[in-house]
């Protein structure tokens, strides 16, 4: 249960950090321009958060059967992270794309079942 816990904080700081990063970097107003790209105060924020996910990532990894945990962890995320994309950003997904993620979950979930 704890890991399942320290597993939901990383991914919600994963989440709230990329999507404060594109955020800050689509943003207008107060922002820096550096290299073609917006830094704002949701940039800012958006590292933090993200810094703070790869923290509890590597305390996940470094307690758990790394070989397991680290493609349930980017699956996992990557599906999230789309998830973000369509339902904040209106992103659209493809065939190829809806292909891809199934092959992911049906991948994780093929770990899960032959890792016991």
């Amino acid at each position: 249960m704890k890991s399942i816990f320290i597993f939901t904080i990383y991914v919600l700081f994963s989440l709230a950090g990329l999507t404060l990063i594109k955020m800050g970097g689509n943003s207008s107003g107060y922002t820096i321009k550096m290299l073609q790209f917006n830094v704002s105060i949701k940039t800012i924020a958006g590292l933090f958060f993200y810094g703070m996910s790869f923290l509890w990532y590597v305390f996940f990894i470094s307690k758990m059967q790394i070989s397991l945990v680290m493609p349930i962890l980017t699956a996992i995320n990557t599906c999230a992270v789309i998830a973000i994309g369509i339902l904040v950003f209106g992103e659209k997904l493809n065939f190829g794309q809806l292909l891809g993620l199934g092959i992911i979950i049906v991948g994780v979930f093929l770990l899960g079942v032959f890792s016991k």
